[in-house]
């Protein structure tokens, strides 16, 4: 029987990944309560949201929430992972958000930060605004076309695709010539840690559009999405590419997962393509 194999793992020489890979989203902003009160119709301080819509996306800093689930992500880090210098590399975005949650993990100690701009978020161009942008979504998905997500591209901005295309030169960059007992810390924005799924999980399209229909829910702001070559079970056990995945909301233990095993290499039958196809278009 022949199978066809997709591979969207990020190429990168095996034995070359840092053993574990750990994506944090930025903090809660306060963006994100100024739009959250504007979709139900709740008041927002009038001087706040003026200041809040003249300002470009990546100026946007963290909300009182946000703050809190920087400090939860850190002390969830020092308890478990035995803190920030246990990670040979720390990386971040360049937006405000991204910068304060990672001033927040590292405060008080000597741990330095680097900064790349390919960590960004996704470009929206015209839909930048939060609450245009969720709306667009939403009308992208529900077209009668039944339009995707993961190829549209945004006016003025770039299409998932693209966003994937520099997380991978990224990764080729900075995610190499690691060992088995290195790892590597992330602070990022939900678009790039969708990609980053997306590459590491070798999902496929469809896959990902269901994740933006769920506007990514399980990874909340303040969650941390691990990924590891050695077994949670049996540390002598280390694969070439990630083979376990967890997601941890450090202030909310009921919103944590346990370990699961992913398949970065995934192959399909002749008759498995077939129904995937119908399962999106109901029939070919």
């Amino acid at each position: 029987m022949i199978e066809l194999t997709v591979m969207n793992a990020l190429r990168i020489p095996r034995d070359s990944l840092p053993g574990q890979l750990v994506l944090m989203r930025h903090g809660r902003t306060r963006a994100n309560d100024f739009y959250s009160a504007r979709r139900k119709d709740v008041s927002f301080d009038p001087g706040e949201s003026e200041e809040l819509l003249s300002q470009p996306d990546w100026k946007h800093t963290l909300s009182d929430l946000g703050i809190e689930q920087a400090k939860g992500a850190r002390s969830w880090i020092d308890r478990y992972m035995g803190g920030l210098a246990t990670f040979n590399t720390c990386w971040t975005s360049p937006y405000f958000r991204t910068r304060q949650t990672a001033a927040i993990l590292s405060e008080g100690t000597a741990i330095k930060w680097r900064i790349d701009d390919r960590l960004s978020e996704q470009g929206y161009g015209e839909a930048s605004n939060l609450h245009i942008l969720q709306e667009m979504k939403k009308k992208i998905q529900s077209g009668d076309r039944g339009k995707s997500v993961w190829s549209f591209y945004f006016n003025g901005g770039e299409s998932q695709v693209g966003l994937q295309g520099r997380f991978r030169d990224f990764a080729r960059e900075h995610l190499t010539g690691y060992g088995e007992r290195d790892s590597v810390l992330l602070v990022a924005h939900i678009g790039l840690i969708g990609v980053a799924r997306y590459c590491i999980e070798s999902w496929l399209p469809e896959e990902y559009d269901r994740q933006e229909l769920l506007e990514h829910s399980d990874i909340k702001n303040g969650s941390l999405l691990i990924y590891s070559r050695i077994s949670p079970y049996d540390d002598s056990i280390v694969t070439e590419r990630y083979r376990w995945r967890r997601i941890i909301y450090p202030i909310s233990s009921s919103s944590n997962s346990e370990w699961q095993e992913i398949a970065t290499v995934r192959e399909f039958t002749s008759q498995e393509l077939i129904d995937q196809i119908k399962a999106v278009r109901g029939g070919i």
